[in-house]
């Protein structure tokens, strides 16, 4: 399989702090998980998402070892912290998109880095021609970045839009 280049870019990130705001010069790195290797990185980024996991359940129902049936699953870093997740999920004959950033983390282009970087593996791997995802419909901020990746609607249900995006046309 070709895998790309590890991804490290600065990132700017504005924190307020007694009233006060600063920017602090950061790093992100995004790392391939070994699925045969600890997960204890996945844990904390896990234990510590906040209420990012209201509107990303994948882990709700399986348990933290199913990394092991995905084509490829990615942790971000930002100073050597866990702040976002994605992964590759074959599944049903298509292969799923899941990704989440850590609360405190989102609207700060982080998610766009790990999306661009996901897409960029399953299409130099080629892993199929079309890859899905789901998001909750009030997930309006995910939406929009999943649409400006090209992912485009194609069903629904009461909650979520299923969206999916053609590789190869």
């Amino acid at each position: 399989m070709v895998r790309p280049k590890l991804l490290k870019r600065r990132v700017f990130q504005n924190h307020t702090e007694d009233s006060e705001v600063f920017m602090k010069d950061c790093i992100t790195t995004i790392e391939k998980i070994d699925p045969n290797s600890s997960l204890e990185n996945l844990k904390s980024f896990l234990n510590n998402a906040g209420q990012s996991l209201q509107t990303f359940r994948y882990f709700e129902e399986r348990p933290i070892f199913c990394v092991k049936n995905h084509a490829a699953t990615f942790l971000m870093f930002l100073n050597k912290t866990a702040v976002g997740y994605s992964h590759l999920d074959p599944s049903d004959n298509k292969l799923w998109l899941g990704i989440c950033i850590s609360e405190g983390y989102t609207n700060k282009k982080l998610g766009a880095q790990l999306m661009g970087h996901t897409l960029r593996y399953a299409k130099l791997n080629k892993l199929n021609e079309l890859i899905h995802l789901s998001a909750y419909k009030t997930n309006y901020s995910a939406i929009r970045l999943y649409e400006k990746h090209g992912f485009v609607k194609f069903d629904e249900n009461e909650n979520s839009f299923f969206m999916r995006k053609p590789f190869y046309t």
